[in-house]
């Protein structure tokens, strides 16, 4: 269930949120003292308005307990991924368990399907909204480089090594639709080479915690010479 927007940037958010009211034809005089032309003017000039969504509905089998509680110094995994993606986008939602600091959505078209669902919720939210893109992550995905949208875009694109970390267009939804409901894996890859997806390649990947080991050697990273 959608609660509220966890980020909104500021006079940016609120600009982009009433051209599109506008652009629907709605009735809207004055956004925060800007004129409806003064705001459809700052948002077309803008970056795209994206969506973050951080994919959460893994069962931690491997880590042996809710992964997205674990803590790095003294922060949940899941606080740590929907703050990262806040930096960059608009609102931030969490896709696959009913509590979040940030609003919810169920898995698309079920729980236990993989990230594939997580993302397939996104994108069906992403083009009920109007957002042009969706910037998806894992609860797990951890220390992102701070320019990763410019690294990603334009969309669609993933990185090579760790495909949930990807850009995403609204309007691949249906082609992710039709593998979810139809035969075969529902794997990651195969969605990126059905959209024709960019698989970028990082010098230095962010860091993927599957196991308490993995969380035990990335708090032995961060605690190392600076």
């Amino acid at each position: 269930m959608i609660a509220r927007p966890y980020n909104l940037r500021g006079d940016f958010a609120t600009a982009c949120a009433f051209a599109r009211a506008i652009a629907r034809g709605k009735d809207v005089c004055k956004v925060a003292g800007h004129e409806p032309d003064q705001v459809r003017t700052r948002c077309e000039s803008a970056s795209p308005v994206i969506l973050g969504a951080v994919l959460a509905g893994g069962l931690s089998a491997r880590f042996g307990s809710d992964k997205a509680l674990a803590e790095l110094d003294g922060r949940t995994l899941i606080a740590r991924a929907v703050d990262a993606l806040a930096g960059w986008c608009e609102h931030v939602v969490v896709v696959g368990r009913p509590m979040a600091p940030a609003p919810t959505l169920p898995d698309w078209p079920r729980e236990g399907m993989g990230p594939l669902a997580g993302i397939a919720a996104a994108l069906h939210h992403a083009r009920d909204e109007g957002y042009e893109a969706v910037l998806t992550c894992g609860v797990d995905s951890l220390l992102l480089p701070p320019d990763l949208p410019d690294l990603l875009a334009p969309a669609p694109a993933c990185l090579a090594a760790q495909p949930v970390v990807g850009l995403w267009r609204p309007d691949a939804v249906e082609v992710l639709e039709a593998i979810l409901t139809g035969e075969g894996r529902h794997s990651m890859l195969r969605f990126a080479e059905a959209i024709g997806a960019r698989q970028v390649t990082l010098a230095q990947m962010p860091a993927n915690v599957n196991t308490p080991a993995d969380l035990a050697a990335l708090e032995d990273r961060k605690a190392g010479p600076q």
